[in-house]
């Protein structure tokens, strides 16, 4: 489980930093990027068990997670 939240938090910041710009000019990105990598994680936990386990993968998930939140939050924002 830390390495997941260790992935989700790191991933999230990287995202919403090279993509929207400063973390403080846009919280709601950051918040919509961590929420986002934790639900991916978990349902891929939850579909696969075992799968978040490794670094590697609960990596790729946490990114993958932090990029659909932030493209579903600009969606909702217009």
């Amino acid at each position: 489980m830390p390495d997941l939240v260790i992935s989700a938090l790191i991933s999230s910041f990287t995202f919403v930093r090279l993509l929207k710009g400063p973390w403080l000019r846009y919280p709601q990105f950051l918040a919509a990027a961590m929420i986002g990598s934790v639900v991916v994680s978990l349902l891929a936990d939850k579909l696969d068990p075992g799968s978040a386990d490794s670094l590697i993968n609960s990596t790729i998930y946490a990114f993958a997670g932090s990029a659909a939140g932030i493209f579903l939050l600009g969606q909702m924002i217009g």
